[in-house]
Protein backbone atom coordinates (compact mmCIF):
# COMPACT_ATOMS: atom_id res chain seq x y z
CA UNK A 1 0.00 0.00 0.00
CA UNK A 2 2.92 2.65 0.62
CA UNK A 3 4.93 1.72 -2.47
CA UNK A 4 1.85 1.97 -4.50
CA UNK A 5 0.96 5.45 -2.97
CA UNK A 6 4.72 6.75 -3.32
CA UNK A 7 4.87 5.49 -6.55
CA UNK A 8 1.48 7.64 -7.76
CA UNK A 9 3.37 10.76 -6.21
CA UNK A 10 6.26 9.72 -7.81
CA UNK A 11 4.90 10.10 -11.27
CA UNK A 12 2.66 13.14 -10.31
CA UNK A 13 5.51 14.95 -9.24
CA UNK A 14 7.21 14.12 -12.66
CA UNK A 15 4.76 14.91 -14.82
CA UNK A 16 3.79 18.47 -13.21
CA UNK A 17 7.96 18.85 -14.00
CA UNK A 18 7.48 18.15 -17.80
CA UNK A 19 4.39 20.40 -18.00
CA UNK A 20 4.83 24.27 -18.90
CA UNK A 21 3.64 26.89 -16.65
CA UNK A 22 0.28 27.59 -17.22
CA UNK A 23 1.15 31.27 -18.43
CA UNK A 24 3.81 29.77 -20.47
CA UNK A 25 0.78 27.34 -21.88
CA UNK A 26 -1.70 30.74 -22.63
CA UNK A 27 1.04 32.66 -24.17
CA UNK A 28 1.89 32.91 -27.62
CA UNK A 29 3.74 35.41 -30.45
CA UNK A 30 2.47 38.86 -29.52
CA UNK A 31 -0.68 40.20 -31.00
CA UNK A 32 0.11 41.68 -34.42
CA UNK A 33 0.00 45.94 -34.59
CA UNK A 34 -2.80 47.07 -36.21
CA UNK A 35 -1.05 48.52 -39.64
CA UNK A 36 -0.40 52.60 -39.34
CA UNK A 37 -3.46 55.06 -40.85
CA UNK A 38 -1.87 56.13 -44.32
CA UNK A 39 -1.02 59.56 -44.24
CA UNK A 40 -3.13 62.66 -45.69
CA UNK A 41 -2.05 63.15 -49.52
CA UNK A 42 -2.69 66.81 -50.73
CA UNK A 43 -3.41 67.21 -54.93
CA UNK A 44 -3.53 70.29 -56.99
CA UNK A 45 -6.15 70.30 -59.67
CA UNK A 46 -6.38 72.92 -62.28
CA UNK A 47 -10.00 72.49 -64.21
CA UNK A 48 -10.06 73.18 -67.94
CA UNK A 49 -9.57 76.45 -69.43
CA UNK A 50 -12.58 78.29 -70.26
CA UNK A 51 -12.59 81.21 -72.92
CA UNK A 52 -13.78 84.95 -71.79
CA UNK A 53 -13.67 86.85 -74.95
CA UNK A 54 -13.31 90.84 -74.56
CA UNK A 55 -16.68 92.45 -73.62
CA UNK A 56 -17.49 96.22 -72.76
CA UNK A 57 -20.88 94.84 -71.04
CA UNK A 58 -21.36 92.00 -67.89
CA UNK A 59 -21.10 88.48 -69.12
CA UNK A 60 -21.22 85.61 -66.50
CA UNK A 61 -19.02 82.57 -66.79
CA UNK A 62 -18.54 79.36 -64.86
CA UNK A 63 -15.64 77.24 -64.39
CA UNK A 64 -15.61 74.14 -62.64
CA UNK A 65 -13.22 71.27 -61.31
CA UNK A 66 -13.31 67.97 -59.62
CA UNK A 67 -11.24 66.02 -57.04
CA UNK A 68 -9.85 62.83 -58.39
CA UNK A 69 -11.86 59.55 -57.34
CA UNK A 70 -11.64 59.28 -53.80
CA UNK A 71 -10.52 62.31 -52.69
CA UNK A 72 -12.55 65.43 -51.36
CA UNK A 73 -12.16 69.44 -51.47
CA UNK A 74 -10.24 71.01 -48.86
CA UNK A 75 -10.32 74.59 -50.66
CA UNK A 76 -10.18 76.23 -54.03
CA UNK A 77 -10.78 79.32 -56.23
CA UNK A 78 -10.12 81.13 -59.49
CA UNK A 79 -6.76 81.35 -61.60
CA UNK A 80 -6.98 83.89 -64.40
CA UNK A 81 -4.59 84.79 -67.45
CA UNK A 82 -3.62 87.32 -68.37
CA UNK A 83 -2.51 87.55 -64.99
CA UNK A 84 -3.55 91.39 -64.40
CA UNK A 85 -7.13 90.98 -66.39
CA UNK A 86 -9.73 91.33 -63.76
CA UNK A 87 -12.00 89.13 -64.50
CA UNK A 88 -14.10 90.02 -61.50
CA UNK A 89 -15.01 86.97 -59.33
CA UNK A 90 -18.66 86.70 -58.09
CA UNK A 91 -18.86 82.80 -56.64
CA UNK A 92 -16.20 80.79 -55.13
CA UNK A 93 -17.27 77.39 -53.26
CA UNK A 94 -17.43 73.87 -53.25
CA UNK A 95 -19.81 71.83 -55.28
CA UNK A 96 -20.00 67.71 -54.38
CA UNK A 97 -16.60 66.65 -55.06
CA UNK A 98 -14.78 70.36 -56.73
CA UNK A 99 -15.05 73.61 -56.66
CA UNK A 100 -17.04 76.03 -59.22
CA UNK A 101 -16.14 79.69 -59.78
CA UNK A 102 -18.26 82.43 -61.39
CA UNK A 103 -16.66 85.78 -62.82
CA UNK A 104 -17.70 89.00 -64.09
CA UNK A 105 -16.42 88.98 -67.71
CA UNK A 106 -16.82 92.56 -68.73
CA UNK A 107 -12.87 93.02 -70.03
CA UNK A 108 -10.90 94.76 -72.89
CA UNK A 109 -8.87 92.12 -73.63
CA UNK A 110 -9.20 88.43 -74.15
CA UNK A 111 -8.80 86.23 -71.68
CA UNK A 112 -8.87 83.13 -69.59
CA UNK A 113 -10.56 81.30 -66.79
CA UNK A 114 -9.22 77.97 -64.66
CA UNK A 115 -10.80 77.33 -61.62
CA UNK A 116 -8.52 75.44 -59.12
CA UNK A 117 -9.08 72.86 -56.30
CA UNK A 118 -7.04 70.88 -53.89
CA UNK A 119 -8.01 67.65 -52.93
CA UNK A 120 -7.28 65.48 -49.96
CA UNK A 121 -7.61 61.65 -49.84
CA UNK A 122 -9.65 61.96 -46.06
CA UNK A 123 -13.04 62.63 -45.35
CA UNK A 124 -13.64 66.73 -44.83
CA UNK A 125 -17.03 68.66 -43.99
CA UNK A 126 -19.00 71.10 -45.86
CA UNK A 127 -20.87 73.36 -43.88
CA UNK A 128 -22.65 76.16 -45.40
CA UNK A 129 -24.95 79.11 -43.46
CA UNK A 130 -27.54 81.73 -44.89
CA UNK A 131 -28.22 83.04 -47.34
CA UNK A 132 -28.12 86.53 -46.25
CA UNK A 133 -29.74 89.65 -48.69
CA UNK A 134 -27.75 92.10 -49.38
CA UNK A 135 -29.64 94.87 -50.52
CA UNK A 136 -29.16 97.13 -53.56
CA UNK A 137 -25.97 100.10 -53.03
CA UNK A 138 -24.77 98.37 -50.14
CA UNK A 139 -22.54 95.88 -48.47
CA UNK A 140 -22.64 92.89 -46.09
CA UNK A 141 -21.49 89.40 -45.61
CA UNK A 142 -21.57 86.58 -43.82
CA UNK A 143 -19.34 83.43 -42.07
CA UNK A 144 -20.12 79.77 -41.30
CA UNK A 145 -18.25 78.27 -38.79
CA UNK A 146 -17.09 74.22 -38.70
CA UNK A 147 -18.53 71.90 -35.82
CA UNK A 148 -16.74 72.19 -32.21
CA UNK A 149 -13.78 70.58 -32.30
CA UNK A 150 -12.31 70.80 -36.17
CA UNK A 151 -10.95 73.45 -38.18
CA UNK A 152 -10.98 75.35 -41.45
CA UNK A 153 -9.26 74.46 -44.18
CA UNK A 154 -10.68 76.55 -47.21
CA UNK A 155 -13.91 78.16 -48.33
CA UNK A 156 -15.79 80.33 -50.24
CA UNK A 157 -19.08 81.84 -50.73
CA UNK A 158 -21.83 81.75 -53.35
CA UNK A 159 -23.19 84.75 -54.86
CA UNK A 160 -26.50 85.39 -57.10
CA UNK A 161 -25.18 86.02 -61.11
CA UNK A 162 -24.96 90.25 -60.68
CA UNK A 163 -22.02 92.96 -60.71
CA UNK A 164 -20.71 92.33 -57.46
CA UNK A 165 -17.27 93.47 -55.25
CA UNK A 166 -16.08 90.52 -53.12
CA UNK A 167 -14.03 92.81 -50.37
CA UNK A 168 -13.06 89.54 -48.46
CA UNK A 169 -13.45 86.05 -48.73
CA UNK A 170 -10.56 84.47 -45.74
CA UNK A 171 -10.10 81.58 -42.77
CA UNK A 172 -10.96 83.45 -39.43
CA UNK A 173 -11.88 82.23 -35.55
CA UNK A 174 -8.22 83.78 -34.94
CA UNK A 175 -6.32 80.48 -32.88
CA UNK A 176 -9.21 78.31 -33.47
CA UNK A 177 -9.26 78.81 -37.26
CA UNK A 178 -12.77 77.64 -37.59
CA UNK A 179 -14.95 79.36 -39.66
CA UNK A 180 -14.80 81.24 -43.30
CA UNK A 181 -15.90 84.30 -43.84
CA UNK A 182 -17.67 86.12 -47.24
CA UNK A 183 -18.09 89.60 -47.76
CA UNK A 184 -19.28 91.72 -50.66
CA UNK A 185 -20.53 95.40 -51.84
CA UNK A 186 -23.60 95.02 -54.08
CA UNK A 187 -23.52 98.23 -56.41
CA UNK A 188 -26.38 96.65 -58.58
CA UNK A 189 -30.04 97.85 -58.84
CA UNK A 190 -30.94 94.53 -56.87
CA UNK A 191 -30.94 92.50 -53.64
CA UNK A 192 -28.16 89.64 -53.97
CA UNK A 193 -28.67 86.83 -51.96
CA UNK A 194 -25.03 85.48 -50.76
CA UNK A 195 -24.04 82.05 -48.79
CA UNK A 196 -20.93 81.44 -47.22
CA UNK A 197 -19.29 77.78 -47.37
CA UNK A 198 -16.56 76.61 -45.15
CA UNK A 199 -14.42 73.21 -45.36
CA UNK A 200 -13.47 71.67 -41.64
CA UNK A 201 -11.26 68.90 -40.92
CA UNK A 202 -10.51 67.20 -37.65
CA UNK A 203 -6.93 67.64 -38.12
CA UNK A 204 -5.69 71.03 -36.93
CA UNK A 205 -5.41 73.67 -39.49
CA UNK A 206 -3.79 77.34 -39.13
CA UNK A 207 -3.90 80.45 -41.32
CA UNK A 208 -2.04 82.83 -41.95
CA UNK A 209 -1.87 87.00 -43.69
CA UNK A 210 0.41 88.12 -46.30
CA UNK A 211 1.85 91.49 -45.49
CA UNK A 212 -0.16 93.21 -48.13
CA UNK A 213 0.46 95.30 -51.69
CA UNK A 214 -1.29 98.74 -52.54
CA UNK A 215 -2.95 98.50 -55.24
CA UNK A 216 -2.13 101.62 -57.74
CA UNK A 217 -4.61 104.04 -58.91
CA UNK A 218 -7.25 103.77 -61.67
CA UNK A 219 -8.35 100.53 -62.18
CA UNK A 220 -5.03 99.47 -61.15
CA UNK A 221 -3.66 95.78 -60.66
CA UNK A 222 -2.10 94.39 -57.74
CA UNK A 223 -0.81 90.52 -56.02
CA UNK A 224 0.21 89.14 -52.36
CA UNK A 225 1.63 85.81 -52.04
CA UNK A 226 1.68 84.12 -48.73
CA UNK A 227 3.58 80.79 -47.88
CA UNK A 228 2.66 78.30 -45.21
CA UNK A 229 5.43 78.74 -43.18
CA UNK A 230 5.44 75.29 -41.83
CA UNK A 231 3.20 72.42 -42.77
CA UNK A 232 1.02 71.97 -46.43
CA UNK A 233 -1.38 74.15 -47.88
CA UNK A 234 -4.65 73.48 -48.40
CA UNK A 235 -6.65 76.33 -49.04
CA UNK A 236 -6.55 79.92 -48.72
CA UNK A 237 -8.49 83.33 -49.49
CA UNK A 238 -7.87 86.90 -50.09
CA UNK A 239 -8.69 90.58 -48.43
CA UNK A 240 -9.25 93.96 -50.61
CA UNK A 241 -11.73 96.36 -48.52
CA UNK A 242 -12.90 98.98 -50.85
CA UNK A 243 -12.22 97.27 -53.80
CA UNK A 244 -12.86 93.72 -55.52
CA UNK A 245 -10.91 90.67 -55.55
CA UNK A 246 -10.63 88.69 -58.67
CA UNK A 247 -7.91 85.87 -58.33
CA UNK A 248 -7.56 83.57 -55.29
CA UNK A 249 -5.64 80.61 -55.76
CA UNK A 250 -2.81 78.11 -54.63
CA UNK A 251 0.47 78.87 -55.96
CA UNK A 252 2.96 76.09 -54.80
CA UNK A 253 2.92 75.64 -50.96
CA UNK A 254 1.26 78.90 -50.58
CA UNK A 255 -1.85 81.06 -51.56
CA UNK A 256 -2.06 83.83 -54.48
CA UNK A 257 -4.34 86.57 -54.07
CA UNK A 258 -4.90 89.49 -56.99
CA UNK A 259 -6.97 92.39 -56.57
CA UNK A 260 -8.01 95.64 -58.94
CA UNK A 261 -8.65 98.97 -57.77
CA UNK A 262 -12.10 100.60 -58.37
CA UNK A 263 -11.97 102.82 -55.22
CA UNK A 264 -9.92 106.69 -55.21
CA UNK A 265 -7.57 105.57 -52.09
CA UNK A 266 -4.74 103.13 -51.98
CA UNK A 267 -6.44 99.90 -50.29
CA UNK A 268 -4.35 96.97 -50.15
CA UNK A 269 -4.84 93.56 -51.25
CA UNK A 270 -3.45 91.19 -48.65
CA UNK A 271 -3.51 86.74 -48.88
CA UNK A 272 -4.99 84.56 -46.42
CA UNK A 273 -3.38 80.86 -46.92
CA UNK A 274 -4.68 77.99 -44.61
CA UNK A 275 -1.95 75.49 -44.16
CA UNK A 276 -2.20 71.86 -42.25
CA UNK A 277 0.30 71.59 -39.41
Amino acid sequence: MRRTRALTVLIALILSLAAPPAAARESGPPPARPPAAPAEVLTQVIGDPVAVPRSNVHVFYEASVTCPAGQTPTGGGPKVSPYDNPLEMISSYPRGNGWVVTVDGGSDVDATLWATVICSTEPHTQVSNGPVTIAPQSEGGLSATCPAGQYATGGGGLVDLGVVHVYESFAGGNEANDRWTYYINNPAGRPLELRPFVICSTSPHHHYWGDGTKLPFSHGTAHDLKYCPSGTVTGGGALAIGTAVYESSFWGNGWLAQAVNYSGDHPEVRANVVCKD
